[in-house]
């Protein structure tokens, strides 16, 4: 079982605050169900202090022969399960530029890895951490309107297999987010009364 918070309202780790942490969250069936087993350690605790991007991307000269990635590249809040996936995406874009004769080119190498494997997921935890009032950040235009379109997107999933299949696949990296503004999702919004009212 893992528990997170944010800005401060994070999970005790002694048994009665766990569950009173469990018991405050919107969804009674998580608490209920955690309350018919038996736990099989003590709780520990992990913090992660932020998330942080480091954009090699823009450099105008790397060395030769060193190429990074993973987390030394972009780290994410581990509660967006991103960070592994980013990783994978990472060595796919690796292989590529490892693959030719001779060394890869460092800057070529960090443009692909910003655009194949970091730039979504980057912008999914933005926007996300950023629908946090005690965030810090520029809450622009858009960032306001893709948090506005997740949350009729987000309730229209509940009743819909077919929206939540695609905000599934957005959010687990194997589609861009363009594909949540396909014209059968955005159908979908337009059909659903509370999203509409």
């Amino acid at each position: 079982m893992t528990a997170y918070g944010i800005l401060g309202d994070v999970p005790p780790t002694d048994p009665e605050g766990f569950l009173t942490f469990l018991k405050s969250l919107p969804s009674p069936e998580i608490y209920e169900a955690v309350t018919e087993g038996e736990p099989l350690d003590d709780a520990v605790s992990h913090r992660f202090p932020t998330s942080l991007r480091r954009r090699y991307e823009r450099l105008e000269g790397f060395p030769a022969g060193l190429l990074i990635a993973g987390d030394a590249v972009c780290s994410f809040n581990p509660t967006y399960g991103q960070g592994m996936t980013v990783a994978a995406l990472s060595a796919l874009v690796l292989r590529a530029h490892i693959a030719g004769d001779g060394l890869p080119d460092p800057l070529s190498y960090f443009r692909d890895l910003a655009r194949d494997a970091v730039d979504e997921a980057w912008q999914q935890a933005l926007v996300n951490d950023l629908g946090f009032p005690g965030v810090e950040g520029p809450r622009t235009p858009e960032v306001l309107e893709v948090q506005d379109y997740i949350g009729q997107l987000l309730t229209v999933a509940r009743e819909n297999s077919e929206v939540m299949a695609a905000y599934a696949r957005v959010i687990s990296l194997t589609e861009p987010f363009r594909t949540l503004r396909a014209p059968q999702v955005r159908q979908a919004l337009d059909l659903f009364p509370q999203v509409r009212a």
